[in-house]
């Protein structure tokens, strides 16, 4: 959806700060009437790969974000001269738990209110929200709720490994090799991590390791040197330190 911004008079023009979740800064200057749909055209001129119906535009408040409505005007929100407002778009909710068994990030990373991730963290989870039958929605709440509400983590994991999604299966064996949100198991625990870690992801395949470490017998410190050397294939430091002391 493109709308056609030429015909709008600089009357009443304000100052706004888009900020995106990877740090850009980026300023447009709209008359304070002007609806949110018109902002999202005039961040598409500005950054052509965020489209207008991939962009959701957010404001901070108490209890999380505030996403802003197409057909709400600046006003509506109390946005002013230089306000700032947050660009999310919406396929990087689902690279992001990518990143996040892939090493590039922890999940405490997201769970700080201190740091803008918790925003994204927080936009994802309302996004996820509206299609709560879709296993990458239900990976997306599992995690929003995994350090507040580990057990009702778990249940939303559940639901998504039901439909054979691999990063729920990743964080589902997790908790149960923990015992975070439920019984530690970890014999349950290596059957769901052999889904991730053969589709290459570096946690898992740590997680198994470890398991087969642990366990007696030369055959099993076999199998952990082999999953360590997976890791360390996929660039992991820790796996290629654990390598040289086994």
């Amino acid at each position: 959806m493109k709308i056609n911004i030429k015909n709008i008079k600089p009357v009443n023009m304000l100052h706004i700060y888009v900020k995106d979740l990877a740090g850009g800064l980026y300023m447009v200057e709209p008359n304070k009437d002007v609806s949110i749909a018109i902002i999202k055209s005039m961040i598409y001129e500005i950054k052509k790969e965020y489209e207008f119906d991939s962009q959701d535009l957010f404001i901070p408040g108490e209890n999380g974000p505030i996403i802003l409505e197409n057909d709400k005007k600046l006003s509506d929100y109390c946005l002013g001269h230089e306000s700032y407002i947050y660009i999310f778009i919406r396929p990087v909710w689902k690279k992001m738990m990518e990143d996040i068994m892939k090493g590039r990030y922890n999940l405490s990373d997201f769970q700080d209110k201190r740091y803008e991730r918790y925003e994204t963290l927080c936009v994802a989870y309302q996004h996820a929200l509206l299609t709560p039958e879709e296993p990458d929605s239900q990976c997306m709440i599992g995690l929003f709720y995994r350090e507040k509400e580990p057990c009702k983590a778990v249940e939303w994991f559940e639901k998504a490994v039901e439909q054979d999604h691999v990063a729920s299966s990743y964080f589902l064996g997790e908790c149960y090799y923990y015992g975070i949100g439920v019984e530690m198991n970890r014999l349950y625990a290596s059957e769901l991590l052999h889904f991730p870690a053969e589709s290459g992801y570096v946690f898992a395949q740590l997680l198994l390791a470890d398991y087969y470490k642990e366990k007696n017998g030369g055959i099993y410190r076999d199998v952990a040197k082999l999953w360590l050397k997976r890791a360390a294939k996929n660039g992991n430091r820790e796996a290629k330190k654990l390598l040289k002391n086994m």
